[in-house]
């Protein structure tokens, strides 16, 4: 395998990156000398095109731009001589100012376009002000059954037209494919579905990355996606995950402000560890303006240690709108802050979840739904049903404004849930609501301030906030009676104080019991008979703990 430079700036000619692609054998690598750092290849007689696998690394010319001139695609990977497909690594470039024509695939993919089951590997590169007139994707579109990798890139200004039905204003992808984003950034890309990423019938990954201010005409301000796999039918499977990612200012029309993750009922969508805040979702032609951080729909969605906050839809779903036949499971995240209302406050259901799946289950844990708000009502959750179950979850602060009645009802929800144990509700802002559950303990939350340090935003609990759950049990084969009405405190960040009534006059103590799980328990102490209190001091902050006591006579 050889190892060519480039030596000219000129768009074709000895030297040239154009004369060295077609020099090129099969496994080659291309470079460009020094002396192109900070300088232009413009393309004055049309695409570069490439038939073989070669890589082309930028890397001793820092700062080297490759321009379509607003005239060319920069770059179209084919198969070779004998149809096979190609393999192609781009590395350390900037590629800007590409534009396509066309209609359809001919119109794709201003910056690259790859053909059917090619691979791609872009690494530590620029894609900016790119602009495709047909199928989509500005900055690279990915062909049938292709596999496309980008590391460590950034995608700004980006854009595709309005007649194109793809969209995708960075990046698109045809079906059967696979797409991974690691440690990249989308800025101000614009398309007509999916602003920055959109993915027909195949796998995506996202870690590290963030997307914003990206804006979809259509659905899906960020991400579009429609299924994980090949085929529609359920015969097949994939998924959708997003890692570590952040969504930020994302704006999009009918569904999905920040994403449009729309999958298969044998498709996953798993997202974690990220932040989707401040996006929102404008009505679109049909008057829908559903999810303003995420919409998803028919396949599994899974949510784990993610916040979503600030987001704003104007009909539904302020955080998250769920739809169709989708189970759904919540664990560890926080919705704060959204708003699901219309422009004169008055409608607008489910300022921090809309769930509009059926009977599907729901299963809601470890979560916190806060100071979300509703101009009709469910200012924390509207919809859902007896498969919704909740569990170490904590509801607070949630306002329906009744469309302008003084109705002061379903502020939180209009429906009670299956209740998993551990549940918190707010007294405001009415004491006198529709509890989240049949079970809730009706609490002042004492939650601290919302943060947001650019990374995983956090509802810091000040001196009292019940970060704790408690239960009273009698022992098996004892004729003792079960204390009752416990009360598990949290009286600083690291201290719990329990009381209870005794409603036994045989016992000769109470043993407490302590648990992370719920699963494995430890005996902290046994107390005498007269005694109904007791602090837990030394715990860790943040940190959910689970109490029992039990009379006991031996």
């Amino acid at each position: 395998m050889a190892t060519l430079t480039v030596t000219s700036k000129a768009d074709s000619g000895a030297g040239s990156l154009r004369a060295a692609i077609a020099l090129a054998q099969s496994g080659d690598t291309l470079q460009f000398d020094r002396s192109l750092a900070n300088q232009t290849i413009t393309l004055t007689s049309g695409q570069l095109a490439i038939n073989k696998n070669l890589i082309i690394d930028g890397r001793k010319a820092r700062g080297l731009t490759i321009s379509g001139n607003n005239q060319h695609r920069v770059f179209d990977i084919t198969v070779d001589p004998n149809f096979n497909p190609t393999n192609v690594t781009l590395r350390n470039l900037t590629i800007t100012n590409g534009k396509t024509n066309g209609v359809g695939e001919n119109g794709a993919g201003a910056g690259i376009r790859t053909a059917s089951q090619s691979q791609l590997l872009v690494e530590n590169s620029v894609f900016k002000n790119n602009y495709a007139n047909g199928e989509g994707g500005a900055a690279i579109f990915a062909g049938w059954r292709s596999t496309t990798s980008v590391i460590n890139s950034t995608f700004e200004g980006n854009s595709t037209s309005d007649q194109s039905a793809r969209g995708g204003g960075a990046i698109a992808v045809k079906s059967e494919s696979t797409l991974t984003v690691a440690d990249s950034e989308f800025t101000d890309n614009l398309s007509s579905l999916g602003g920055a990423i959109n993915v027909l019938l195949s796998g995506l990954k996202v870690t590290n990355s963030t997307f914003t201010n990206n804006t979809s005409k259509g659905y899906g301000g960020a991400i579009f996606t429609d299924g994980a796999s090949a085929k529609s039918d359920g015969s097949t499977s994939g998924k959708i995950e997003i890692d570590n990612s952040r969504f930020e200012g994302n704006t999009g029309a009918g569904q999905g402000g920040g994403l449009f993750l729309f999958v298969y009922s044998s498709d996953q969508v798993i997202i974690e560890s990220s932040t989707i805040i401040n996006n929102q979702v404008i009505k679109d032609a049909k008057g829908d303006a559903l999810g303003g951080g995420l919409r998803h729909g028919t396949g599994e969605l899974i949510v784990r240690n993610t916040t979503f906050a600030d987001n704003r839809a104007l009909s539904q779903g302020g955080g998250l709108w769920v739809g169709e036949t989708s189970p759904v499971t919540l664990y560890n995240s926080t919705f704060y802050g959204n708003r699901a209302e219309s422009a004169d406050g008055k409608s607008g259901l489910g300022g921090g979840i809309t769930l509009n799946n059926g009977s599907s289950k729901t299963r809601i844990t470890q979560t916190t739904v806060a100071n979300n708000y509703a101009g009709f009502m469910g200012a924390g959750i509207w919809g859902g049903g007896s498969t919704t179950i909740l569990t170490d979850t904590l509801f607070a602060d949630n306002r329906a404004n009744n469309g302008g009645n003084n109705w002061n009802i379903n502020h939180h929800t209009a429906i009670v849930f299956t209740d998993g144990g551990g549940n918190f509700q707010s007294f405001n802002p009415n004491p006198k609501d529709t509890k989240i559950t049949a079970g809730v303990t009706l609490i002042d939350p004492k939650l601290g301030t919302f943060t947001d340090n650019g990374g995983a935003v956090q509802i810091p609990p000040l001196a009292g906030n019940p970060t704790v759950t408690a239960g009273a049990i009698p022992i098996d084969g004892t004729s003792l009676t079960a204390p009752s009405d416990l009360v598990a405190k949290a009286i600083s960040a690291t201290q719990v104080e329990l009381t209870w009534a005794d409603q036994s006059n045989n016992e000769i103590g109470f043993k407490i019991e302590r648990s992370r799980d719920r699963n494995n328990w430890t005996v902290l102490t046994t107390t005498a008979a007269d005694i109904t209190r007791y602090r837990d001091q030394g715990l860790t902050p943040n940190t959910p703990y689970y109490y029992r006591i039990s009379a006991t006579n031996g």
